[in-house]
């Protein structure tokens, strides 16, 4: 009787067949070397190291081209508010006044209310300079103060016409009360010398 397999058997008593796998090959990029000469002297030349530095060559020429293209840009901008700021102050000025003297007159002057004010507190040492520039100013170059003036107002009046209706009512109320105050004076007279009138009057009797 023929011995039977035992179900426990080891595994190493039983074989396995094995299904080779084959494994994907990877296409690997051919570096072709030239040689060339260049000024007698033998160069080797790689075409893998030309196309890339081919690519970056081209990244590195776009990047360029664009900061290049900005820097036009802005400066053209800045040139374009610079020449607008020269024209707005040149059209303000009026040949009138003549402007090298006056002008160096209220410096001066401005630079003087600075110094007098030099010991006082921080308010004061910041409104005196002002008060007394723009006061020479307006003394020394009248009508180019006046066109200031009128340059100020235009500007207001386009981009902040609620601040200009705001001093414009400010204005209003001065105007109202300077002349609520001269009928005031004025009646305060009237009455005066109706009373001087009224006492000679009585004394005469």
């Amino acid at each position: 009787m023929a011995p039977s397999r035992s179900f426990y058997a080891e595994e190493k008593d039983i074989a396995f067949s094995q299904v080779p796998v084959e494994k994907a090959s990877v296409p690997v990029e051919e570096d072709t070397i030239k040689k060339e000469f260049v000024s007698g002297y033998e160069v080797d030349r790689s075409s893998f190291l030309e196309e890339h530095t081919k690519v970056l060559r081209g990244k590195l020429n776009t990047q360029l081209s664009i900061v290049t293209a900005e820097y036009n840009n802005l400066r053209s901008a800045a040139k374009n508010e610079w020449d607008n700021a020269i024209n707005k102050i040149t059209s303000v000025y009026d040949p009138e006044d003549k402007f090298l003297p006056n002008f160096n007159y209220a410096l001066t002057i401005m630079l003087s209310g600075s110094i007098l004010a030099s010991k006082s507190s921080l308010p004061v040492r910041f409104i005196t300079p002002v008060v007394f520039g723009t006061a020479a100013f307006k003394f020394f170059l009248p009508r180019t103060f006046a066109n200031t003036c009128n340059a100020v107002k235009n500007y207001e009046a386009n981009n902040y016409p609620d601040v200009l209706s705001f001093q414009r009512s400010i204005k209003d109320s001065l105007q109202q009360l300077e002349k609520q105050g001269c009928d005031l004076q004025r009646n305060a007279n009237e009455q005066l010398v109706k009373l001087v009138h009224d006492v000679r009057v009585s004394l005469t009797k």
